[in-house]
């Protein structure tokens, strides 16, 4: 549940609207850090997630690419 999650913002005194959650996991990782108020992506390096409209990256060095151009939707 989103237990963990909360546990990681309240430990690490950030809020969730400043973190970024990287997963692997759409049941867990995703839903869980959506439902506390987190952004997220699913690390998806095959792309079977693709047509579930969730944000992922192939591999972690695509995530500075991908936080680029998260930031140019949101301005």
């Amino acid at each position: 549940g989103p237990e963990i999650f909360r546990l990681a913002l309240k430990t690490s005194g950030l809020s969730a609207p400043d973190v970024l959650y990287v997963g692997d996991f759409v049941n867990i990782d995703h839903r869980g850090a959506v439902n506390v108020g987190m952004a997220a992506v699913i690390l998806d390096p095959l792309q079977l997630r693709d047509s579930r409209n969730i944000p992922t990256i192939a591999q972690l060095r695509d995530l500075p690419d991908w936080l680029s151009r998260r930031a140019r939707s949101l301005s």
